[in-house]
């Protein structure tokens, strides 16, 4: 089976937060590449759990 996953979301700064936009970008991109990395360890347990026909 497949699972298509459509992972969005949108943050505003208040303007006096602007000098922090790339910390703030690297941050978020990192926390995604780790929800993705344990999503896929979720999934790949479900898997090996499923009985098989």
């Amino acid at each position: 089976g497949q699972c298509r996953i459509w992972h969005y979301e949108r943050y505003l700064l208040p303007w006096p937060a602007a000098p922090f936009k790339p910390l703030v970008s690297a941050y978020v991109g990192w926390t995604q590449r780790r929800e993705m990395r344990d999503l896929a360890a979720l999934i790949a347990i479900g898997e090996d759990s499923v009985p098989r026909r």
